[in-house]
Formats: structure tokens, C-alpha cells, sequence
């Protein structure tokens, strides 16, 4: 009767060790090739990924905007900048990473659009963004002394400490007046039109930020731009109204 032979008979310990540590990178290698094979997505798989920071939503451009209606949408003492028949509202959160990118965004248009285009500020501080709120009193403190643009500017460059101190300072660069600034913060005096803003907003279907309204002067509808938008869709909604 013929012996059966044993595979690693005779076979040294070292090669056997190596042989084995071989064989399970191999098998490692294989599972995670799997892995990955099944679970990974592509950015462009979905038309928003939703901002856990600021519950707003970066959508793809190719995203279709929802028409609204802006009938009884009122600006009136809203922080205005710039003039045209085209307004775009923008509801906002100092601390919202997105809206920061977005700011970019709008400022470059509002440099392209130079006469043709009204940019209007609301507010829409997220509650659980502890330093929206009072980073949004900053802004309007400093439109009591004409520098609220300039202001947003600067606490969207200083979103990472944001605080009393950083407004102060920040009021010092701009050049206001110090004592009617500092009255102002502690006065806690825009709490109403914040109020007011996130109402307005949320009845217009603004579920996040940043949210804007994009319309002709005079028109009855707009279109709801919800999310960080690139350069070119809040260019192409524009030149659609123009």
C-alpha cells in the first residue's frame, strides 16, 4: 500500500511561518478588495450629500431649483447691497461652513452682476450652532453703523472663533464707533427679525443653509436655490431672469 506524502513534510519551520503569512495577506487582501468593491460611492452618485454641521445640503448642479412663490416675500429693512431688477435673497448662518463657500460665490457675482443684481440678507441661525445667533447680532450692530457687508465678510473669514471678543475686535478693524458697538451687542435687540427671518424662510421652503430666492422685481415666483450652488448655476438662474 502506497504512503500518502504529508504537503509540509520535511518542509522547515521558517518557510512554513513565511508560507503562511503569505497566504493570509492574500486572504486579507482579497476581503478588502470586496469590500470596498461593494460599499464605495461616487460623489456624483446622488443629487445632495447632506451637511451634518449646518443641515443644509451641497447639491449637484444638475439638480432641478423649485419654483416659489415670492408675492408676500417683504425686504423691507433687510440688509441690502448692490441694485438691479434681479434680487436674490439669501438666508443665511454665520457659523455654517457652507454658507461661507457661498459667500465666496455671491461675492463674485456680485462683482459680474455689477447693476443688474440686489443681494438681500435674512437670517437663519441654526439652533444648534451656538455662536450663529450672536455672530448675526455682530453683523447687524455693524449695519447700525453702515459696515454690515463688511462685517459678514469678516465673520465668515473668522468662522472658527467666532465669540464677543472676536466682534470686538473685528469692530475695531472696521473703524466703529466702540461705545454705541459694544451697547448694541448687549442690547440683544435683532432677536425679532431672526425670528422673523427663519418664519419667512421655512414658509418659503427653506429647510437649511445656505437658501436662496431668486426672482425679477415685480414677479410673482422664484426660484428656491437650497444649498451651496456653485458659481455657474446661481449665473444661469440669473441669466434666465435677465
Amino acid at each position: 500500500m502506497e504512503d500518502k506524502k504529508v504537503f509540509f513534510q520535511g518542509v522547515s519551520p521558517k518557510f512554513t511561518f513565511t508560507f503562511g503569512i503569505m497566504i493570509g495577506l492574500s486572504v486579507i487582501s482579497i476581503v478588502a478588495f470586496f469590500v470596498i468593491l461593494f460599499t464605495d460611492t461616487c460623489d456624483g452618485c446622488t443629487t445632495a450629500t447632506t451637511n451634518t454641521n449646518s443641515a443644509a445640503a451641497v447639491v449637484d448642479d444638475t439638480a432641478q431649483d423649485t419654483t416659489v412663490d415670492v408675492s408676500n416675500l417683504d425686504i423691507t429693512g433687510a440688509q441690502v447691497q448692490g441694485s438691479g431688477d434681479i434680487i436674490i435673497v439669501e438666508y443665511s448662518d454665520f457659523e455654517c461652513s457652507y454658507c461661507m463657500s457661498y459667500h465666496t460665490t455671491m461675492e463674485q457675482i456680485m462683482k459680474d452682476y455689477d447693476g443688474q443684481v440686489k443681494w438681500v440678507w435674512k437670517h437663519y441661525p441654526l439652533s444648534f450652532h451656538a455662536n450663529a445667533e450672536t455672530a448675526a447680532e455682530a453683523a447687524e450692530c455693524a449695519g447700525e453703523q453702515n459696515k454690515f457687508w463688511e462685517m459678514a465678510h469678516e465673520l465668515y473669514a473668522n468662522q472658527t472663533s467666532l465669540g464677543e471678543s472676536t466682534y470686538i475686535e473685528l469692530a475695531g478693524e472696521l473703524g466703529l464707533n466702540a461705545t454705541t458697538y459694544n451697547t448694541c451687542l448687549l442690547a440683544d435687540k435683532f432677536g425679532d427679525v431672526f425670528a422673523s427671518d427663519l418664519t419667512e424662510g421655512t414658509a418659503l421652503g427653506v429647510q437649511g443653509t445656505p437658501g436662496s430666492i431668486i426672482y425679477k422685481e415685480g414677479a410673482s415666483t422664484g426660484e428656491l436655490v437650497a444649498g451651496a450652488y456653485p458659481y455657474e448655476t446661481v449665473a444661469a438662474v440669473i441669466d434666465s431672469l435677465l
